[in-house]
């Protein structure tokens, strides 16, 4: 059985990140008034060659799904409309099936003009209607680059996308009556998939005859049937002046709602409707019903109603910021808009979330990673020119890499890379299961060392490698105008409604982050407030201080002259050797622990239980002691822990802090040696930073760690591995020897 009260979830909008005021074009083309009164626009989207219709319907599809939180498995069908191809035959639906992780979803492109997108969503609802229907969802996109030949007709260019999520208890349900109609006219097409041939007269009668003939077929299916019975009409708008016309008087008030984002944005094509829709929404009561137009030229058109849900889903997402979208655009002057029409690329950095496109020699277009980074091309291209103005030597490699993934992401100014050698220690038994440690590291006997102690803890039986909990901190400080206020702001951190509070303000800034706790310490008047998050597979820096600046925010304004100093405080303690993190951790908290029988000691690390323990405690616990160690009880925890970071995409700095360990060594009743490692916190993510290189992400497979919590064993069992190879190696006194030997 198909879904009930089918509709649109939720929708997004992206648009390229520069505009045109159309003034500055009016006064170019020596006509003041006639693109912003005759035309009724104020701006237009410019995209240049760095995107193209894929790009953008990539942009707005992920950028939905993160922020309602879709869990791309749920979507079972994608649906594109555009009449902006960049290919005969290969279908841009297939380039938005990247964004699922899965192969299993149907859908199509559909190309009909500006109506491909009306296509797109008729057809999602009817999969979700259907019998056919998985308990899915739908994601359809409208997006287009809407480019035109100099003249009058560039003042209604434009480009962007909106991406719907289509399922059943939707927020705007589409209503079963509707009316269509089509015939054949070149009012508008395309012969040459370049610039379009439009006869402007006979398409301003057509879409004005199209309304028309709607309106009366809903006549004829209902007689009761009146514009007057709507709240809002959402119509194409080319440009609203168009609208306006056709509505007449006594109807385009109704649709004024509906034309702020054409205004700024232009003309979108098959995505104007739904930009229309976008902006209608939010002047829509519950019950209250949209009438929306949608026209194709060439021509076909239809009238259909969308009606707000009586009740909002309890899961429904915050809207999307429009606002900011449009904000974050830069200006750029009519030359520039020019140069961007005719296939030129701009200086300004593309939006955040853009996905830049490459096409290659034999004419296939790859996409960037979503994150606004430089395509491959582009990369190259100013790593070369970087290289050259620096007078670079040719020892420091730069080619055969793709800097598509780190351009924007991973580093800046990018000259070339650094070859780190890579080893592999182990196989060691881990809770049973064989692990490997690859290590990145230029110091020799390291990995070798490691492994040895690898081979010992493996004949021993193996590790036992557990993770308490795992969580990420961040610490803003406040400045309140008393201590009384101080203790108010505490108090309130600490009552229920104030972690309730706090908890909901996690939740509303990510999908995955999650409070595990807050704890105030005062100093007078300031307030520092460490908050600890779960979160996810990821380090989870990012996402905790992106959480507390939304704390924060509350924080100042709820008590009236409390101000944030800043959004960190020191007291995280973030790559800094700190007491708080010993004693109330930071990261994944693990402890490894193995028992050795004095056999293997002997035949493997070429010692003795006995004498390990000695060496043990000389050196980790009375020399460490001593020297007024913080964290740094253990014999050589950094090496392993930053090379095993460096291999796998983890932040280096955080190496020192996570390898803030305690070893501990102890000889049995029975002769055994116990041994064991625990680390107050290992700072390490599986997604994020740089683990979606595809070196760091060969080597996390590498150590069979799908989780931070995998990780953090695989360390902590190499860890322990190092420890007990150094001090055997200490114990009999060849740790020169070995040095002189494989360290040359």
């Amino acid at each position: 059985m198909g879904a009930e009260r089918v509709g649109i979830l939720d929708l997004e909008l992206y648009v390229p990140c520069a505009y045109l005021e159309l003034e500055d074009l009016e006064r170019a083309d020596d006509c003041v008034g006639k693109y912003t009164q005759g035309l009724g626009m104020a701006q237009m989207a410019v995209c240049d060659a760095r995107e193209d219709a894929v790009s953008l319907a990539l942009a707005a599809g992920r950028a939905l799904l993160t922020r309602t939180g879709t869990d791309p498995a749920r979507v079972g069908r994608i649906d594109l409309g555009t009449e902006s191809l960049v290919d005969g035959a290969k279908s841009g639906k297939t380039v938005l099936m990247d964004l699922l992780g899965h192969t299993h979803a149907e859908g199509a492109t559909h190309l009909n003009a500006c109506y491909g997108g009306t296509a797109a969503l008729f057809a999602a609802v009817a999969w979700v209607q259907s019998e056919a229907w998985d308990g899915r969802l739908a994601l359809v996109v409208a997006a287009d680059v809407a480019h035109y030949a100099r003249g009058p007709a560039r003042a209604t260019g434009g480009a962007g996308a909106v991406a719907m999520l289509v399922g059943p208890d939707a927020a705007l349900v589409l209503e079963p009556a509707r009316a269509t109609t089509s015939r054949n006219v070149h009012d508008f097409y395309k012969p040459d998939f370049h610039f379009p041939r439009v006869d402007a007269a006979l398409s301003q009668a057509c879409y004005a005859e199209a309304f028309e003939a709607c309106v009366e077929h809903m006549r004829a299916r209902d007689s009761s049937f009146s514009l007057d019975d709507f709240q809002a009409l959402a119509c194409h708008a080319p440009y609203p002046k168009l609208v306006r016309k056709t509505l007449g008087a006594a109807h385009a008030p109704k649709a004024e709602a509906a034309l702020r984002l054409p205004a700024r944005c232009g003309n979108l094509y098959t995505a104007s409707l739904y930009a229309g829709v976008l902006s209608a929404r939010a002047t829509l009561r519950p019950g209250q019903r949209l009438l929306c137009f949608s026209y194709g030229s060439g021509y076909v058109a239809s009238l259909f109603v969308l009606r707000r849900a009586a009740e909002e889903r309890q899961d429904a997402a915050p809207p999307q910021n429009i606002e900011a979208l449009l904000g974050a655009r830069t200006r750029v002057d009519v030359a520039a808009m020019h140069v961007a029409f005719e296939g030129g690329r701009l200086a300004h950095p593309l939006a955040p979330g853009a996905f830049p496109v490459c096409v290659d020699a034999e004419g296939r277009r790859a996409y960037g990673a979503g994150d606004g980074s430089a395509s491959a091309a582009d990369a190259r291209e100013d790593i070369a020119a970087r290289r050259a103005a620096l007078a670079c030597d040719d020892a420091l490699p730069w080619r055969h890499v793709d800097y598509a993934p780190v351009i924007g992401r991973c580093a800046e100014n990018v000259v070339g890379y650094v070859p780190l050698p890579v080893g592999v220690a182990g196989p060691v038994t881990v809770n049973g299961a064989p692990r490997r440690v690859p290590m990145a590291t230029t110091e020799g006997c390291l990995i070798a060392s490691t492994n040895r102690g690898c081979k010992a803890l493996t004949l021993a039986g193996g590790v036992d490698a557990r993770v308490f909990r795992q969580r990420m901190t961040r610490a803003p400080v406040f400045r309140c105008g008393s201590l009384a206020q101080a203790a108010a702001v505490r108090e309130w951190v600490e009552a229920p409604d104030g972690r309730a509070r706090m908890a909901a303000l996690v939740e509303g800034t990510s999908r995955h982050a999650r409070l595990a706790g807050a704890t105030c310490t005062l100093a007078g008047s300031l307030l520092y407030l460490r908050v600890a998050c779960t979160c996810g597979d990821a380090m989870g820096m990012n996402m905790v201080s992106k959480a507390c600046e939304a704390i924060a925010g509350d924080v100042v304004t709820r008590f009236d002259g409390v101000q944030c100093v800043s959004v960190s405080g020191n007291m995280c303690c973030d790559k800094k050797a700190a007491a708080v993190n010993w004693v109330d951790g930071r990261g994944c908290e693990t402890v490894v622990e193995a028992r050795l029988p004095a056999a293997v000691v002997e035949r493997v690390l070429k010692t003795t239980p006995k004498a390990l323990v000695e060496v043990h405690v000389c050196k980790n616990l009375v020399g460490s002691a001593l020297a007024g160690a913080l964290g740094g009880f253990n014999a050589q925890a950094a090496n392993v822990v930053a090379a095993v970071f460096l291999a796998c995409g983890q932040d280096a700095a955080h190496a020192g802090t996570s390898a803030a360990c305690l070893t501990h060594l102890r000889l049995e009743e029975d002769g055994m040696l116990a041994a064991s490692c625990t680390f107050p916190g290992i700072e390490v993510g599986t997604v994020g930073g740089g683990t979606h290189l595809h070196a760091q992400r060969a080597c996390l497979a590498l150590a069979g760690a799908s989780t931070p919590a995998q990780l953090a064993e695989v360390v902590g069992a190499g860890v322990l591995a190092a420890e007990l190879s150094l001090l055997a190696a200490l114990a009999s006194h060849t740790l020169v020897k070995a040095h002189l030997a494989m360290n040359r």
